[in-house]
């Protein structure tokens, strides 16, 4: 196999040499003309310079702490080197890791033989025995000067060259003393036979600890170590960091966005979130289409489309409308599709009766008076004696003030007859009105004993097609009349907008003005207009 290289030789060669030199590849010269480093790679004048010599000096670190960049902070506290503020460890025993587990053990502490290495038991101890040390154990043992060594103190002191000295001296005249000498500074005195006294009165700068070393010191300076001593020394608070030492920028939003720091640069950079995939508030609009049939409303990319329904062929309340033309005829009530407009044309009761008053287009006097369908308002003063006519209903004149009508509006019938037939005699549960050659009924309830069906016979059920028709009803006391009704036999739902009949009172006549419209097939609309306390 092939022989790693184990080891490089840097040769020297001039760079004329060098430049027509066609090395095997990897081998490096140094280039004695330009100062460099030539890394081959096998091709004439296919070298690849690896560094000059400037730029080896640019890069080459002095040894000078203050050269050095993102310098540690140098603490002004002692308490910054401890870890007062449980940083290192929280002081907790159950915050240790594999902590022994006190619970489980079993320790006798009731007596001083139970520790391990005390034995009091081979001997039983005596009063004023101590334990000493055997080579194994502690055992008890009686040991010389101490056993029965009751004795009395006596403390006295001397004065002595550049102090005091304390004597304690026991019942057998066995004197121990200790001296206590002042350095530089100290002075040591005794006050008293019992009292001694050290005080410093000595002057110390900061220059004075060994390891210490103060030139003149400037104003803000601190004590920096130059590897040697403590010195003093401009702080240039290079380590330390200031508010403007930080920064932020911002970058594109991408994916869901992220905020990184880097310490070497002070800067934050915030890269928010992509949100281009979601909508807001304005990324929706509205348009409206023109009304058609139903109506709609679409949505399509943030557009909602609102499309109404076409309401052109629907008519509204405001739409109808109710004309009333002179009466004429048996009257009539008919419908515009096109205008919405009911126009009602009511019937001509001028020929039913009512007294004396005509159509007179040349009255004279003593002649006949003609209202022409108006109100006979402020006549003053009527002087006349007395009038009557034989005629039921008509206008009965007692004296100048006084003028009777006893006539209602309608129709003036004569009193019935019981027995009599007064139209259609009603006799069974349903009752068929032709509807094909007259719009005008009368009818009786004779021997009716119930409500019964009205049922109008021959009608026009053509869309937009209409019938009105009256009917006069006769009770000869049955007290029963129409309560539901036909149309050409088909049930049909009547409307009174007066109120309904609920109930016949009896004899008198009644009159019912129904309109019936058709809006094709079985679309049939009824109402009814009902009318009671005729005279009888």
């Amino acid at each position: 196999m092939t022989i790693p290289v184990r080891s490089i030789r840097l040769q020297r060669r001039s760079t004329t040499s060098l430049n027509t030199l066609s090395g095997s590849s990897g081998e490096i010269f140094f280039d004695e003309a330009n100062q460099t480093l030539r890394l081959y790679t096998a091709n004439q004048s296919g070298s690849t310079i690896l560094a000059t010599r400037q730029w080896t000096e640019d890069n080459t670190f002095s040894g000078d702490f203050q050269d050095l960049t993102n310098k540690p902070v140098i603490p002004t506290d002692l308490r910054d080197l401890s870890d007062i503020d449980n940083r290192l460890f929280s002081g907790d025993y159950l915050d240790l890791i594999n902590a022994p587990d006190l619970e489980s053990l079993n320790i006798d502490i009731s007596t001083i033989n139970s520790i391990g290495d005390v034995d009091t038991e081979t001997t039983l101890p005596s009063i004023g025995e101590v334990l000493q040390w055997d080579g194994t154990s502690w055992v008890n043992s009686s040991v010389e000067g101490i056993t029965d060594t009751d004795t009395t103190y006596t403390l006295t002191s001397d004065s002595v060259a550049g102090g005091g000295s304390i004597n304690l001296t026991d019942s057998d005249t066995n004197i121990n003393n200790v001296n206590l000498i002042g350095g530089t500074g100290i002075t040591v005195s005794l006050t008293s036979a019992d009292t001694l006294t050290i005080s410093n009165t000595a002057t110390y700068e900061l220059n004075d600890i060994t390891n210490v070393s103060i030139s003149p010191p400037a104003l803000g300076q601190v004590l920096s170590w130059d590897g040697a001593n403590w010195a003093n020394t401009t702080f240039e608070g290079s380590g330390g960091i200031e508010l403007t030492d930080f920064s932020v920028t911002q970058e594109a939003a991408a994916n869901n966005g992220s905020l990184s720091y880097d310490f070497n640069t002070g800067v934050f950079t915030y890269t928010p979130p992509d949100l281009s995939t979601y909508a807001t508030t304005s990324s929706f609009s509205v348009t409206t289409n023109t009304a058609s049939a139903g109506g709609s409303l679409s949505y399509s990319e943030g557009v909602f489309t609102f499309r109404p329904a076409l309401v052109s062929d629907l008519i509204a309340l405001t739409d109808l409308s109710v004309v009333s033309n002179a009466a004429s005829g048996s009257g009539s009530l008919s419908y515009s599709n096109l205008t919405g407009q009911f126009t009602y044309t009511p019937p001509d009761l001028s020929a039913a009766g009512g007294g004396e008053v005509v159509d007179d287009t040349t009255p004279t006097l003593g002649g006949t008076l003609d209202a022409d369908s108006n109100d006979i308002t402020n006549v003053g003063t009527i002087t006349a004696t007395t009038y009557a006519n034989a005629g039921t209903g008509a206008p009965v004149i007692t004296s100048a003030s006084t003028i009777t009508l006893t006539a209602p509006d309608g129709i003036i019938q004569d009193a019935p007859v019981v027995g009599n037939t007064f139209g259609t005699n009603i006799t069974s549960a349903t009752t068929n009105f032709d509807c094909s050659d007259t719009s005008f009924f009368t009818a009786a309830n004779n021997t009716i004993a119930s409500n019964y069906t009205a049922n109008f016979t021959n009608c026009p059920i053509t869309n937009g097609s209409d019938k009105v028709t009256k009917v006069v009803l006769q009770d000869f006391g049955t007290g029963f009349g129409p309560t539901s009704f036909q149309v050409n036999g088909v049930n049909v739902s009547c409307s009174f907008p007066g109120g309904p009949p609920t109930s016949f009172s009896g004899a008198g006549i009644y009159m019912m003005e129904i309109y019936i419209f058709s809006s094709g097939g079985s679309n049939i609309v009824m109402t009814a207009n009902y009318i009671t306390g005729l005279s009888t």
